[in-house]
């Protein structure tokens, strides 16, 4: 096993339980009769990251679904209304539990299925499942045309940190409803596209060296996209973050110079890059 690496699972909507198979199954035909096409499988995603000895199982869930106390629970929202998120039956919760477990996941189809074994994408994972925003799960409450819920939330992370998209697709004649939501907000977030010509950065900013570039202008847009984000939350979260969104650019920093950066960040304060 690789040091640093995603592993994504497609687990059957119901997996363990027949009575929520089997309302899947309906909500699913009455869907394909709607938009004129045939039924599909449906698919609850979840995913295993493994860092530095630690695995974590990063899942969406009803709160009273798993009783372990120590769950790594980091985020949690209404289901159905936000009325309703005040009663524990309506309630779900985001978990990114070190050393935890996914219930079912032994009917998994296909089993693992590794996205990453990048370390960069692996910890902005670890640190975007503690962002989730806790929107309202089985609403559509973004307008994206799809529910938001587990399946969102894992199509928002790995699109956030820098995955190839087209390419991570649930089983053959296989759906994750509310996939497209969480790509559509990721979107939404993401930088717009910039072509900044070819870049040549000496990133050792430290004692008087300067970085070297055609263009500075994407680099500031990049560093106000962070602080506008991310100002106020942790530099240790940050950091995996800005290693991405600077790497998409062209950037690389120094470890000692990647934590000054994102403690600036976190305090809402401009870096001073020196430009020669």
């Amino acid at each position: 096993m690789s040091d640093a690496s995603i592993d994504l699972y497609w687990l059957p909507i119901g997996a363990g339980g027949h009575f929520v198979r089997w309302n899947g199954r309906i909500y699913e035909r009455l869907a394909a009769a709607r938009e004129r096409r045939r039924p599909c499988d449906l698919y609850h995603s979840a995913l295993l990251l493994h860092s530095a000895g630690t695995t974590y199982a990063v899942e969406m869930g009803p709160v009273w679904n798993v009783a372990e106390p120590e769950r790594g629970v980091v985020c949690e929202g209404p289901v159905g209304a936000r009325c309703l998120g005040r009663f524990r039956a309506f309630r779900y919760e985001v978990r990114c539990w070190p050393g935890g477990s996914i219930p079912d996941l032994a009917e998994a189809v296909g089993g693992a299925h590794r996205v990453t074994e990048d370390p960069a994408q692996v910890a902005a994972v670890l640190a975007l499942v503690r962002q989730v925003p806790p929107l309202t799960w089985g609403r559509d409450e973004l307008g994206t045309g799809e529910m938001w819920n587990s399946n969102s939330m894992v199509s928002w992370a790995l699109a956030r940190s820098g995955h190839d998209m087209a390419a991570i697709r649930p089983p053959s004649n296989g759906r994750a409803p509310g996939w497209r939501a969480g790509l559509c907000l990721a979107n939404s977030e993401a930088a717009a596209p910039c072509d900044a010509g070819p870049m040549v950065f000496n990133m050792n900013i430290g004692g008087g060296q300067s970085i070297f570039a055609q263009s500075s202008t994407r680099l500031n847009e990049v560093d106000a996209e962070l602080r506008d984000k991310h100002t106020g939350q942790p530099a240790e979260d940050i950091k995996p973050l800005a290693v991405l969104a600077l790497r998409r650019i062209g950037v690389s920093l120094p470890d000692a110079e990647l934590v000054a950066y994102a403690h600036a960040v976190s305090r809402g304060e401009k870096y001073q890059f020196h430009l020669g």
